[in-house]
């Protein structure tokens, strides 16, 4: 046999060991050397078995059973590591113990009580079974005998029934006719019941006809007749060509002749009407309303240092006539996005009341201009209502402005608003006038803000003002 590494698996009880070794040359005392070593047993007592192909626990006895259990591995291997699994058992086990053979006779005893108690059981149940079902068999003769006699009588009383029948009695009337009386001619008598039997079929028919049926009318959902305001419209409906407006049969009809030449008719609905198509006014529900009253902290163009933790609140009204819905919630709409919440819970609002919404934000980082808008939104379909709030803050830094070089933005895509400087241009504007020379401060109305030229040097030492950025857009 061809020389590789065997994988063998050995397991005493719950204790699994793992062993690799080459396959050839491998013996029995070699094998059951090291599982004696693995598990520190006697080596007397113990006893080697595995399973083969066909499931049957085979003993390791001699040489060629190793190798024999090397060879059903690597043919099981298909190409991977073959792998020995030996299960070790001790060769002194005794038979049971008395204290066992007793247990099992007790158990076998109490079998066979249960199973008599099962047996009386069933027997008492086939009693009352044959019990019910002769009950069951007189209840049902006593029931056939009166439904036979309820039977005669129905019978007796459709029999009087059909004779009070008016075909029944002109029948009757008609034989009479057909019978010669001696009265007039046979011709005339039979010609007379002719006629009277035709009278009688077809009243009889008339009678027996059912009553038409009304054609179904259609509906067409999601659309609403635009002068009686019918939604929806039910039966016929006519579309203005070029046009959203609708009408139902009874206000077409009210029309002249020139005006429904403008219409076409729309017998049945030609798409599939879906849940999330749009609804005309008249279908959908009332929208609630909110307007903004006042910034109850944090005004806008506040001035906020980078990181800082805060809580912005807002007063807001119930400018509707219904109250907000449960589980209301202010979301982000856009603009700037900070760190914190983007949505928020809000209190339900009665109409006319006032109510404060609150939002937990962090500053950006770095140092700008920012806008955030929010608006309220009402679940589950997050609909967005009432008036759309905002904040503008500005993230503030300290930069130092020297005599020989302008100060500039950290960042390459920002403009600086910096102190106004004695020989720079005039369209820089002074953003603090905490420390540094006394001057005009004006925030500019636009970002085309104007750098100053190169080589000012009118300051004649540094200054540590604070400078506003604002990100290119």
């Amino acid at each position: 046999m061809e020389s590789s590494k065997v994988i063998f698996k050995i397991k005493l009880g719950d204790d699994l060991r793992r062993w690799t070794c080459d396959s050839s040359p491998l013996s029995f005392n070699q094998v059951l050397d090291k599982a004696v070593q693995l598990f520190s047993i006697p080596r007397e007592t113990a006893v080697l078995r595995y399973q083969d192909d066909e499931g049957d626990n085979v003993t390791l006895a001699c040489d060629d059973d190793v190798q024999e259990a090397i060879m059903l591995a690597l043919m099981a291997a298909d190409g991977r590591k073959p792998v020995v699994r030996l299960q070790v058992c001790s060769s002194t086990e005794q038979p049971p113990s008395t204290t066992r053979v007793s247990e099992l006779e007790g158990t076998v005893q109490r079998l066979e009580r249960e199973a008599l108690k099962a047996k009386q059981h069933a027997e008492n149940l086939a009693e009352h079974a044959e019990n019910l079902a002769d009950k069951v068999t007189k209840d049902a003769s006593e029931m056939s005998k009166l439904a036979e006699k309820e039977a005669q009588r129905a019978h007796k009383h459709a029999k009087d029934s059909f004779k009070a029948l008016p075909f029944v009695q002109g029948i009757q009337e008609m034989i009479t006719k057909l019978t010669p009386r001696g009265e007039g001619s046979a011709d005339e008598t039979a010609r007379e019941a002719l006629n009277n039997l035709h009278n009688l079929v077809g009243q009889f028919a008339q009678e027996a006809m059912p009553p038409p049926v009304q054609p179904e009318l259609a509906t067409h959902p999601g659309v609403a007749c635009d002068v009686c305001q019918m939604c929806p419209v039910v039966g016929p409906r006519y579309k203005k060509k070029g046009a959203n407006y609708d009408l139902c049969q009874a206000d077409f009809k009210k029309l002249d002749a020139n005006a429904q030449r403008s219409f076409i008719c729309i017998e049945h609905p030609q798409q599939v009407w879906r849940r999330n198509r749009p609804c005309p006014p008249c279908c959908k529900s009332q929208k609630p309303q909110a307007r903004f009253v006042e910034d109850v902290n944090i005004p806008t163009d506040t001035e906020i240092m980078p990181g800082t933790e805060f809580t912005k609140i807002w007063r807001l009204r119930n400018t509707g006539t219904a109250p907000w819905p449960a589980n209301t919630k202010l979301v982000h709409i856009g603009g700037d996005k900070f760190e914190g919440d983007s949505v928020a819970n809000v209190d339900p609002a009665p109409p006319g009341e006032e109510i404060n919404v609150a939002v937990s934000l962090v500053a950006p980082s770095e140092p700008g201009r920012y806008v955030s808008y929010w608006r309220l939104a009402e679940p589950p379909s997050m609909r967005k209502f009432g008036q759309r709030i905002g904040c503008r803050w500005w993230w503030c830094t300290r930069m130092a402005v020297s005599s020989s070089k302008p100060a500039r933005a950290s960042r390459p895509c920002t403009r600086v608003w910096s102190a106004t400087l004695a020989a720079c241009s005039p369209s820089w504007a002074l953003a603090s006038t905490r420390r540094g020379p006394t001057s005009t401060c004006a925030r500019p109305s636009s970002r085309n803000w104007t750098r100053p030229p190169r080589g000012c040097s009118s300051a004649s030492t540094a200054l540590e003002l604070p400078l506003w950025t604002s990100p290119l857009r």
